[in-house]
């Protein structure tokens, strides 16, 4: 499996992998897990069946990855990956993200003929965050084409995505396959409190400003709690000011942790 990003670097799509390698790693599926390292995480890490190889590359932040860090994390992961395949008899690669992991496995096919399918969660299609990236996509648009054509199965967890797919790649079919939820994970039983509670990583295109313009004027007895990190927060958190509403900034908060479900069960 491949994916830049993996707990506790990423957002929403490294959240996926990790719950997916997790629930395979119940079911006795031995996976080796290829990453980008983050400052002194540790650059193998075992847990049962999984078997997680961090690149130690050029990342800056948590929440955000760039162009060029992408670009050393291919770099340094593709001799890895080579090795990998050497010593192992993979049944299939699962790449998330088009970009820049989808690099990765296209060449490595090219190498080992291992056979690959990519899961899509969103920069990594053009016009899912005109934001980012838009110039590289227009830039590198064969290769991109070259990538989804030549994977075995092309996966997108909403229709929206994959009808954004299908503008750039009419002649590349793929299938929908929503993300998983446990529902072990959290109670219903517990006593709701008047809260309002918002998850994300703070980009523009998330759209939580407008939940902010929403509350201006209210009369309301909610909390509005808001959990996250990213390059928009602060101005986020300006807009607040501006608006002249009680908003609880809460920053990152991980994954697992006590106060995340806290927020999520009341």
């Amino acid at each position: 499996m491949l994916c830049y990003e993996y707990p506790p670097i990423g957002g929403g799509g490294a959240k996926v992998v990790h719950g997916l390698t997790h629930e395979l790693n119940k079911k006795d599926c031995v996976i080796d897990l290829v990453t980008m390292g983050f400052r002194s995480q540790p650059s193998f890490e075992n847990i049962d069946n999984l078997n997680i190889y961090r690149v130690k590359c050029i990342r800056l932040n948590k929440n955000i990855c760039t162009f060029p860090e992408m670009i050393s994390y291919v770099s340094l992961a593709f001799p890895l990956v080579l090795k990998l395949c050497k010593n192992n008899d993979y049944d299939l690669n699962h790449t998330h993200f088009i970009f820049p992991d989808g690099i990765l496995a296209y060449l490595v096919f090219k190498f080992t003929n291992l056979n690959y399918i990519i899961t899509a969660h969103g920069s990594d299609v053009p016009e899912y965050n005109p934001n980012r990236f838009k110039i590289l996509h227009k830039l590198l648009k064969p290769f991109w084409n070259m990538i989804v054509k030549t994977s075995n199965k092309m996966v997108f967890p909403s229709n929206s995505l994959y009808e954004l797919f299908k503008a750039s790649s009419s002649e590349t079919e793929g299938i929908i396959i929503p993300n998983g939820m446990n529902l072990e994970k959290f109670s219903h039983m517990k006593e709701k409190k008047k809260e309002i509670l918002v998850v994300s990583r703070m980009f523009e295109r998330k759209g939580i400003q407008y939940i902010l313009k929403a509350f201006h004027g209210l009369i309301h007895d909610y909390k509005l709690n808001i959990v996250g990190d990213g390059p928009y927060l602060e101005s986020l958190k300006k807009i607040s000011s501006e608006l002249g509403i009680d908003v609880n900034f809460l920053g990152f908060l991980e994954n697992q942790s006590i106060e995340l479900k806290r927020l999520f069960e009341e």
